[in-house]
């Protein structure tokens, strides 16, 4: 059986690991709690009012005319309890944002050393094997892709530029181009980096033809690392052609981070 400081060690683990989790369910909690706690005082408010009034209608009278506030004195402490309320709530929303804020941020950053430490084996990797080697490896990953995410003609993106099935190779989506179109979108989105040093992925998804992502606003590339597209070929299950989109630099976080 184990000891309370044990158990204690484990609930502080859970709500640390599930803080934002709790914090939100507090602050729902709370939005409720505040509404009720703030009907509530509005029926005992007009209560207390109404005694007042027929208990004093002479001073009641003179108190309305003399000082406007004079209701509120007589009935803010009913207010007390939905305005803790209301407070807590509040602080429970502050902290769940600035706790998902700096977690975002932690993985962020982890996504960027990931990044930097797969494009260094990439370039390793490309100088023990040669380009030929390599290019193969790519083709085996990019079909074992292509095998794990078979293509499903209802999920097909018909962008209108063109009829050969492609596969963007960060976001998993099929649609039709040509790879003439293809590379002028990326060189349209390389152009637009020298311009304004970065750009997100959603960039080069609008120039594809395909809808942004939340996640294409997260990622990019910028002025050190341009686009340089990759491509890979091979046949569905169905034995259609396919071109995997493929790139040498991943779209990367903090590509707005320059140096």
């Amino acid at each position: 059986m184990p000891s309370i400081s044990e158990i204690a060690k484990r609930a502080t683990k859970f709500a640390s690991n599930n803080s934002p989790a709790i914090l939100t369910a507090t602050a729902v909690t709370g939005v409720v709690t505040t509404a009720v706690l703030a009907a509530k005082a509005s029926f005992e408010a007009a209560d207390i009012l109404a005694m007042e009034e027929e208990l004093r209608p002479d001073q009641y009278l003179q108190m309305l005319e003399e000082d406007r506030l004079g209701r509120a004195k007589l009935v803010w402490k009913c207010y007390i309890p939905a305005g803790i309320a209301g407070v807590s709530t509040i602080a429970a929303c502050v902290a769940s944002q600035h706790i998902s804020s700096r977690r975002n941020a932690a993985l962020l950053s982890v996504a960027s050393l990931t990044e930097n430490a797969f494009s260094q084996y990439k370039e390793k990797v490309l100088e023990q094997i040669g380009e030929t080697k390599e290019q193969k490896v790519r083709d085996a990953v990019a079909e074992q892709m292509v095998k794990d995410n078979p293509p499903k003609a209802a999920e097909i993106i018909v962008t209108g530029k063109g009829e050969m099935l492609c596969l963007e190779s960060y976001s998993g989506r099929y649609f039709r181009s040509t790879p003439n179109d293809i590379e002028k979108a990326a060189i349209s989105v390389n152009q637009y980096i020298l311009q304004n040093m970065y750009a997100d992925q959603n960039e080069f998804n609008n120039l594809l033809g395909l809808e942004p992502t939340t996640q294409g606003y997260e990622v990019g590339w910028n002025i050190d690392k341009l686009i340089e597209l990759q491509f890979s070929s091979m046949l569905t299950q169905d034995k259609e052609p396919v071109l995997v989109v493929g790139y040498m630099h991943i779209p990367f976080p903090k590509y707005d981070k320059i140096g």
